[in-house]
């Protein structure tokens, strides 16, 4: 059989107790087990990697060989005993325990033997066992509390020899800091006096009285210079006339007579100032405006920059403030009216709309409250019938047929009513007698018809009418007669 040994240990198969050699004092598998144990004995004091080469080895084995049999059959003489190691401080871990072989049956007891077997030698020092690990350190002691107790303070000792002066540092690199400033030096002699510049205009800021709207754009006008004013100009009872018929409306407000204009856009910027409505113009007038008696000179210096005023309604300009901004030809920079532009810009107002922001996210959901409200009270019952709506459209036509109603109930049966009998109808003539010997022929009447008018039957006799019956009534009798012919 192949061995594992020294790469690793054998573990031999036992035979079966029913195994014999020639031999009938030991059974073959007695023998088998002797050797397995013997050999597995070796291999575990050896080890895996046994010490000493490899010619050692085996003579070991050798001697080890031929007392097998000795040492499987009869127990040799105790070894002495090795020296205690010394006490290991730590517990290796418990090996588990072994499954328990069978149990092999028992041989035949052997003669006593008379021989004692020599002592063997002292097998060879085990390797020394694996240092166990290091236990682990134990934690460290909590820090002891600190002491209130200050001790006492030393006496000072005396002073020691003052050392050698030290080498001169390098040149800092540290700006060292400002000195204070000095005294102020004497006063310099006074230069001589500038010339002195021009004078520039008087200040203003001249508030008028508010206008209904003002202009966006030209107005088509001719205008009319008035007569002679206090600033040199013609501004009294100046006018700007519509050059077609309509009432007036600017700046989508319709004026009315008397209402304030601001005209600010006139292509010829000396016709611009402020006006009121004269003359409301209609589909056959024009509009007329004549220049404010606040805004045509009417006294000295009446018009000028500075002039302010607030606009009230209008689609642009609609509380929005407007200033007169440019300096005229007059004294103290005063516009004269008819020589001298005037402009006006906006100095405030209600800005435009900003566009709308983004919607802000939908806030989460509040929690569904748990708890129910008290139910209000139920209000009086109203004692006022109120107006009935007026009747609603007629709704489309359904698509969908309605259910059928279910069958009404059968109406009584109505009462049974005779009517009256009729006149009893005139007597009809007398027919011709019939030959004797028997009827042979049959005559009808005035509507009467009788069939058949031969043969041997029963005859039938139909009247449609007549006599004093209801006319359109028919009457039928049916007579078996027997003719001859």
């Amino acid at each position: 059989m192949a061995t594992n040994y020294p790469g690793g240990l054998d573990n031999f198969s036992n035979p079966t107790a029913t195994d014999y050699l020639d031999s009938a004092t030991v059974p073959h598998a007695t023998q088998h087990a002797n050797t397995n144990d013997a050999i597995e004995a070796i291999e575990g004091e050896l080890g895996t990697n046994p010490k000493g080469s490899k010619a050692s080895v085996k003579a070991r084995l050798d001697a080890v060989d031929t007392t097998i049999a000795t040492i499987s059959l009869t127990t040799g003489p105790t070894g002495p005993t090795g020296p205690t190691g010394a006490a290991s401080t730590v517990t290796g871990p418990t090996g588990s325990t072994g499954t328990q072989g069978p149990t092999g049956p028992t041989g035949p007891t052997g003669a006593a033997s008379t021989v004692t077997g020599p002592t063997g030698s002292t097998g060879t020092q085990g390797p020394t066992g694996p240092t166990g690990p290091t236990g682990p350190t134990g934690p460290t002691g909590s820090t002891g509390a600190a002491s209130t107790v200050t001790g006492p303070t030393g006496s000072q000792g005396p002073t020691g020899p003052t050392g050698a002066t030290g080498a001169t540092g390098a040149a800092s690199t540290v700006t060292g800091p400002t000195g204070s400033q000095g005294p102020t030096g004497p006063t310099g002699a006074t230069g001589p006096t500038g010339a002195t510049g021009p004078t520039g205009p008087i200040s203003s800021a001249n508030i008028h009285s508010s206008a209904h709207s003002a202009t966006t754009a030209n107005l088509a006008t001719t205008y009319t210079a008035g007569t002679a004013d206090a600033g040199g100009g013609y501004g009294i009872g100046a006018k700007l006339t519509a050059t077609s018929n309509g009432a007036i409306s600017i700046d989508g407000f319709s004026l009315a007579v008397n209402d304030r204009v601001l005209v600010k856009n006139q292509t010829t910027q000396t016709q611009n100032g402020i006006y009121y409505v004269s003359t409301v113009g209609s589909f056959i007038t024009p509009y007329v405006l004549t220049r404010a008696t606040d805004f045509n000179n009417s006294v000295a210096g009446q018009v000028e920059y500075g002039d302010f005023l607030f606009v009230v309604n209008g689609t642009v300009n609609g509380a929005t403030n407007w200033i007169q901004n440019n300096t005229g030809t007059g004294t103290n920079g005063y516009i004269i009216i008819g020589t001298d532009n005037l402009t006006f810009a906006q100095s405030g107002g209600v800005g435009p709309t900003g566009p709308t922001g983004a919607t802000g996210a939908t806030g989460p959901t509040g929690a569904a409250s748990t708890v129910t409200g008290p139910t209000g009270a139920t209000g009086a019952a109203s004692t006022v019938t109120g107006p009935t709506g007026p009747t609603g459209a007629t709704g489309a036509a359904s698509t969908v047929t309605g259910p059928t109603g279910a069958t009404g109930a059968t109406g009584p049966t109505g009462a049974s009513v005779t009517g009256p009998t009729g006149p009893t109808g005139a007597t009809g003539a007398t027919g011709p007698t019939g030959a004797t010997g028997g009827v042979t022929q049959i005559v009808a009447g005035t509507n009467i018809t009788i069939s058949p008018t031969g043969g041997t039957g029963a005859v039938t006799i139909n009247s449609s009418g007549g006599g004093g019956g209801s006319a359109g009534d028919s009457d039928q009798t049916i007579i078996p007669i027997q003719i001859f012919s």
